[in-house]
């Protein structure tokens, strides 16, 4: 999870636990400065005006979980 994330300890299966993980050992600040700091570099203007060039006019993107993040606190109220 570069920039902010370059190693981990163990493999994880997914967002979620990951996020789960780098709370308990980092503490939420930290967690969302990392979040933040991956999905700020993953896809950059430079990448989109590539594209532009190519002559795509239009692309897919997907959303994950994290989007809808608040829809989990029924489940958790604690978190």
């Amino acid at each position: 999870m570069p920039p902010k994330v370059l190693q981990l300890e163990q493999p994880w299966p997914s967002e979620g636990i990951l996020t789960m993980e780098l709370n308990k050992s980092h503490g939420p600040a930290y967690t969302s400065e990392a979040l933040m700091a991956h999905r700020r570099s993953f896809i950059g203007y430079s990448d989109l005006e590539a594209m532009a060039d190519l002559g795509i006019k239009s692309v897919r993107i997907p959303i994950t979980w994290a989007a809808f993040a608040d829809a989990l606190k029924p489940i958790n109220p604690k978190a």
